[in-house]
């Protein structure tokens, strides 16, 4: 997900919001747009949607941290600077699976049970790539 700027678009530009919210703003951005692009919603378009989830799930990552976010504002003007600050958000041993992140909203359940009727949470959504 290097590139996370592209098109000029910030993290708060993912998560649809503006830079002056506040945590609860950014919680319900998130939890709202992680269920529009939740691969397992999106069967048609499975490869955008799981791009999209990731680019929401590490944009609630850093927005939702106090520390990593006042990092992030600091260097929202330079734009080598933070490229390289997001790959390092990115590769972090700390950093959560989005699945995991999702789960945490939903109490452990998967809310597309009820739409789709199978009990996997994402499936083999991130088999193919690896994240600590």
């Amino acid at each position: 997900m290097v590139g996370m700027c592209d098109d000029d678009q910030t993290l708060y530009d993912i998560l649809e919001v503006d830079p002056r919210v506040g945590q609860a703003a950014i919680r319900s951005a998130y939890r709202q747009l992680a269920v529009r692009w939740h691969p397992d919603k999106n069967v048609d378009s499975k490869r955008e949607a799981e791009a999209k989830f990731k680019k929401v799930s590490l944009a609630y990552e850093v927005l939702s941290d106090k520390e990593k976010r006042a990092e992030y504002d600091q260097h929202l003007s330079h734009p080598e600077e933070l490229r390289t600050l997001l790959e390092s958000f990115e590769s972090s041993e700390e950093r959560q699976h989005p699945l995991a992140m999702f789960q945490l909203f939903f109490a452990g359940e998967d809310p597309f049970v009820k739409h789709f009727g199978r009990q996997s949470f994402g499936g083999d959504l991130f088999s193919s790539t690896e994240m600590d």
